[in-house]
C-alpha cells in the first residue's frame, strides 16, 4: 500500500533528528577509536565537542577528530538515506496491486465539485464529473439507469441539453422544472397521435446566400443517403436529386420548403417524373419567342432567358438545373432505380403528422450553445424503425451546426450541451456521432451515452457502429459506469479491465512414503487474484455501481435513487402541486407516477394544426377578404405564422402586453402579404377602418358617372343663377386594381330651413340682426338631431362614469373586426401558406 504524503514528511523529519544526534555521539566514539582507546563505556554526547574545546590547537589531535567527525556523519546519515532509497524503490508486484479508490484519490480526481454529470453517490456526497468528457453508462434494462442518472441529471445539470427520450419519461418528469429554472424547452414528437410536438424542419437551416447552399444541402443529402454500400451508385446518384429538387424549393418562394413537398415533387404531379422536371426548367429558363418564316407563317421556338426581366419566377439556378439534368438524362431503367432510391428514405413523410411537424422551425438547433434550451426527442419505442433516418438527420445537423466556432470563440458561444442519449443504441448507428466523437467536445458537445451492454454498438452497421469503430467510441469516454451485469461475457470483459491484484499463498504438503513418510513442508509463493471475479460482478448488489475513471482507481460507490433522495424530491415539489402537498415526505411509488403521469411536472407543448397544414399542402388557401371578418374571424384558419407573437395571460394584462401582442399580429400580416403601411387605409376619429369592399366601390363608379356634371345642393338656400352650383367629386378607381380604395366621401347634413330668414332676401346686410332679433331666433330655432346629446344628458352620463370604478370600453358596432376569444385557446403555430 502507498504511504500518505504526510507520513512521509513526519518519517524524514524523525530520521533527521535521529541521525543528527547519532553524529554527535558516533563522532566521540570513532575518537576514542581512532586514539586507541576502548570507546566503551567512556563514549558520551559530550566527549567530541570537549575534546575539540582543548585540543583544537593541536594538529594531530584537531585532525583525528575531524576524521571522527567526518566518518560518524557519514554512517549516521548514509545508513537511513540507503534505507529510505531502497525503500522508496518502486517494487512492482508480480500480478498487480489493483484496489478500490480511497476517498483521498476520488477528492484528487475533482469529482467531489459542484458542476458537472453526476455519476453517483459515496457516503451522502454525489459524485460530480466536470470539464468536457464524456460518460459512458452500461447497464441491462430495468437496472435503474433511469432513476439514477438520467433523472438526477435532468434535475441538476444546467445548462442546455438534448434528451434522446424513447418513453418520453424524462420530459414528462423533468421538462417543467427546467422551464422554470430558466431553460426554454422543446418536445419533437413527430409521431404524437395527437399531433402534440414542436416542429422542426431540416431544410428550414438551409442558407439563403446560394454560395453556402449546395454545400448545406449536400450535408443533408448525406444522412439521409449515407452510401458506402454496395447500391454507393444509387445512393450518389439519389443525393444528387435530392440536391436538384432542394435547390428548386429554395428559388421558388410559393413552395413550402420541406421534405414532404420534396416528396410530392419528386411524384411528377401526375406526369411521368422526367418530363416534369423538364417543363419545369423549360418554364422557368426559357421564354417562347415567335418569327416569321420565308413563307410567312409564325413559328415559336424556345430561347434561353440570359437577363431575368422581372416577368414571372426568376430562371432556375445553374447547379439546379445542372442536378436535374443529371437525373432526366439517365436511362428509364436506371430512373427508376435512382427514384426508388431517393423515396425510400422519405416514405416516413407521406404521414401527415411527420409532414406537419417537420414544417417548420419552432425551435433553432444553433442556439443550444447561445442560451439555455433543452431539447427532448421524444419517439415511441413502436416508431424507431421508422424513425432512424430523422434521428440521424437531427442529430447530423445538431452537430454539424455548432462544429463551426469553438466553444468560447465567440462572445455569444458561452454554454456546453449535453447530449444526453439515453438508449442510445435503439435507432441503430448515427453516422455523425460515429465521426464526430473524436472532436465535438471542444465545440462544446458533450455525449453521456446510455447501452445497456457493449456488444450492441459492436453490432455491424447500420445496427451499431462495427467493432472496431465501437471501441474507438468508448475509448474515448473517459468515465466508465458499470451496473451489475447479467450477460456472462460483460461480466468477464468487466473483471479484466478492473485487474488483478497479487496475494501471498502458503502451500503444506506432507511425505506419504519412505523413510520420510509423515514430514510436512510449507511453502509461500505470490498468487494472482481478480479485484472482482466475474462471479462476485454479477452477485454486485443493485444499489451499488463501480465507476471506471482515467488516472483514477476504479471507484466503487453507491446509485441514486431519485425517488428516495429529498434533493431531487424537492424539486419536483416546487413544480407539481400534488407532491407539494406531502410536505417533507418522500411520496409513494404510485403517488409520484400518479403526478408526472397527469403531466403536472411537464411544460405544455402545443397542438399541430392539420387541417390547416392539409389546406396549405392542398393549395386550399386563398387571400382574405373584408366580409370575411364582418362578423369576425377564428384566428386559427388564417394561414399565418403566429409563434412569435407573445400571447397575454392571466386577467390582468398590462398595456406593455397588449401592444406587444398587436404588434407581433401585424408583424405577422406584413410577413404574410409583403403588407405595406403607405398603403394603410384611412381611420376616422372613431378608430373604424372607412375602406369600402369591391362591390361599394363597383357602386361609386356607377354613381360618378351618372352624377358627371349635374348639381347637387348643399343647403336649404337656391343658388343665384349666376352662382355654379356645387358638384359631388367622386375618386373612382378601378374595382380590384388598387390594394387599398379612397374612403367614400360623406355629404355633408342638410340643416332646417331658417325661417327667420324671408326667401325674398337675397342680399344680408352688413351690420347683421340685432341682438334682439338673435334672441328671438334662438327661442324659435330647433337644431337638426346631429347625433350629438345634449347638456343634461352630458352632465348625467358624465355623473354615471364618476360611480363606474373601472372604465370599460364597449365595441361601437354589433360585430366586431376579429373575434379574439379564441385567444383564450392555446394558439398552433402556422407557417405561412401563401
Amino acid at each position: 500500500m502507498e504511504m500518505p504524503k504526510w507520513l512521509k514528511w513526519v518519517l524524514g523529519v524523525v530520521v533527521f533528528i535521529a541521525a543528527t544526534v547519532g553524529t554527535v555521539w558516533l563522532a566521540g566514539f570513532f575518537f576514542f577509536a581512532f586514539s586507541k582507546t576502548n570507546p566503551f563505556g567512556k563514549t558520551d554526547f559530550s566527549t567530541w565537542w570537549t575534546y575539540w574545546q582543548f585540543y583544537q590547537a593541536d594538529p594531530v589531535i584537531a585532525k583525528r577528530l575531524k576524521v571522527s567527525g567526518i566518518v560518524a556523519a557519514v554512517v549516521a546519515y548514509g545508513a537511513p538515506i540507503v534505507a529510505l532509497i531502497a525503500a522508496m524503490r518502486e517494487v512492482r508486484s508480480l500480478h498487480g496491486e489493483a484496489r478500490f479508490a480511497n476517498a483521498g484519490e476520488i477528492e484528487k480526481a475533482g469529482l467531489f465539485g459542484n458542476t458537472g454529470i453526476i455519476i453517483g453517490k459515496l457516503k451522502n456526497r454525489f459524485l460530480m464529473f466536470a470539464g468536457m468528457q464524456f460518460v459512458l453508462l452500461a447497464a441491462p434494462t430495468r437496472s435503474g439507469k433511469g432513476v439514477g442518472i438520467v433523472v438526477p441529471n435532468l434535475l441538476n445539470y444546467s445548462e442546455s441539453a438534448v434528451v434522446l427520450d424513447v418513453k418520453l419519461e424524462n420530459f414528462l418528469i423533468t421538462s417543467k422544472f427546467r422551464a422554470k429554472h430558466g431553460q426554454e424547452v422543446f418536445l419533437f414528437n413527430p409521431f404524437s397521435k395527437d399531433g402534440q410536438t414542436h416542429r422542426y424542419n431540416p431544410l428550414g437551416y438551409i442558407s439563403d446566400d446560394p454560395r453556402q447552399r449546395v454545400t448545406e444541402i449536400l450535408a443533408i443529402g448525406y444522412a439521409l443517403y449515407p452510401g458506402g454500400g454496395k447500391d454507393t451508385f444509387f445512393d450518389d446518384a439519389a443525393r444528387n436529386l435530392f440536391l436538384g429538387l432542394c435547390l428548386y424549393l429554395c428559388e421558388t418562394p410559393a413552395l413550402p420548403r420541406t421534405i414532404g413537398e420534396l416528396l410530392r415533387q419528386s411524384s411528377g404531379k401526375g406526369q411521368p417524373i422526367k418530363k416534369y422536371l423538364q417543363d419545369l426548367i423549360t418554364a422557368r429558363n426559357f421564354r417562347e419567342e415567335t418569327t416569321i418564316d420565308d413563307d410567312g407563317e409564325e413559328v415559336v421556338t424556345l430561347v434561353p432567358i440570359e437577363q431575368w426581366d422581372g416577368e414571372g419566377l426568376p430562371p432556375l439556378s445553374m447547379e439546379c438545373v445542372d442536378a436535374l439534368n443529371r437525373f432526366t438524362s439517365t436511362s428509364d431503367n436506371t430512373l427508376s432505380s435512382i427514384l426508388a432510391s431517393f423515396n425510400v428514405p422519405l416514405t416516413i413523410w407521406v404521414s401527415p403528422l411527420v409532414d406537419a411537424a417537420t414544417a417548420a422551425n419552432d425551435f433553432d438547433v444553433r442556439d443550444v450553445r447561445k442560451k439555455r434550451m433543452t431539447i427532448y426527442i421524444g419517439i415511441p419505442a413502436n416508431k424507431l424503425a421508422e424513425a432512424e433516418l430523422l434521428i440521424n438527420l437531427f442529430f447530423s445537423q445538431l452537430i454539424n451546426l455548432n462544429t463551426d466556432d469553438l466553444l468560447h470563440s465567440k462572445p455569444e458561444l458561452k454554454y456546453s450541451c449535453l447530449l444526453l442519449m439515453d438508449e442510445f443504441a435503439a435507432p441503430g448507428r448515427i453516422g455523425i456521432i460515429d465521426k464526430a466523437n473524436a472532436y465535438m467536445a471542444g465545440y462544446g458537445l458533450r455525449l453521456l451515452t446510455i447501452i445497456q451492454s457493449p456488444g450492441q454498438i459492436e453490432a455491424e452497421p447500420r445496427k451499431g457502429y462495427g467493432r472496431e469503430s465501437a471501441r474507438t467510441l468508448i475509448t474515448n469516454h473517459a468515465c466508465q459506469i458499470i451496473y451489475t451485469p447479467r450477460e456472462q461475457k460483460d461480466a468477464n470483459e468487466y473483471s479484466e479491465m478492473l485487474g488483478t491484484y497479487t496475494f501471498k499463498a502458503k502451500g503444506l504438503s506432507r511425505q506419504l512414503g519412505g523413510k520420510a513418510a509423515g514430514g510436512r513442508s510449507e511453502s509461500e509463493s505470490d498468487q494472482k487474484r481478480a479485484l472482482l471475479m466475474p462471479q462476485e460482478l454479477k452477485e454486485m448488489s443493485q444499489r451499488q455501481q463501480i465507476i471506471n475513471l482515467e488516472n483514477t482507481k476504479p471507484i466503487k460507490c453507491e446509485k441514486i435513487a431519485y425517488f428516495q433522495d429529498h434533493v431531487f424530491i424537492d424539486r419536483l415539489k416546487s413544480v407539481a402541486p400534488s407532491l407539494a402537498k406531502l410536505g417533507k415526505k418522500l411520496p409513494t411509488k404510485k403517488q409520484l407516477e400518479d403526478s408526472w403521469g397527469s403531466g403536472e411536472c411537464a411544460v405544455d407543448v402545443p397542438y399541430l394544426n392539420l387541417d390547416l397544414h392539409e389546406a396549405v399542402v392542398q393549395a386550399r388557401t386563398r387571400e382574405l377578404k373584408p366580409a370575411d371578418v364582418a362578423k369576425g374571424i377564428d384566428l386559427r384558419t388564417l394561414a399565418l405564422d403566429f409563434s412569435k407573437v407573445p400571447l397575454p395571460e392571466g386577467a390582468g394584462i398590462e398595456p406593455e402586453q397588449v401592444e406587444a401582442f398587436v404588434d407581433g399580429f401585424f408583424d405577422a400580416l406584413d410577413a404574410a402579404n409583403s403588407y405595406d403601411d403607405s398603403e394603410a387605409p384611412e381611420v376616422d376619429e372613431d378608430g373604424a377602418s372607412e375602406r369600402p369592399s369591391d362591390d361599394e366601390l363597383a357602386a361609386l363608379d356607377a354613381q360618378a358617372a351618372d352624377d358627371d356634371g349635374q348639381e347637387v345642393a348643399v343647403n336649404s338656400i337656391e343658388p343665384a343663377d349666376d352662382e355654379p352650383a356645387d358638384e359631388l367629386v367622386t375618386s373612382a378607381s378601378r374595382p380590384g386594381a388598387a390594394s387599398v380604395a379612397k374612403p367614400e366621401p360623406h355629404a355633408e347634413p342638410e340643416p332646417e330651413p331658417d325661417h327667420g330668414l324671408g326667401h325674398d332676401q337675397a342680399d344680408i346686410e352688413p351690420d347683421g340682426p340685432t341682438d334682439e332679433d338673435l334672441a328671438a331666433m334662438m327661442e324659435d330655432f330647433t337644431p337638426p338631431d346631429d347625433g350629438m346629446m345634449d347638456e343634461a344628458d352630458m352632465l348625467a352620463a358624465l355623473d354615471e362614469m364618476e360611480a363606474v370604478p373601472e372604465y370599460v370600453e364597449e365595441a361601437e358596432n354589433d360585430a366586431p373586426i376579429l373575434d379574439l376569444s379564441v385567444l383564450d385557446k392555446p394558439l398552433p403555430s402556422i407557417k405561412n401558406a401563401e
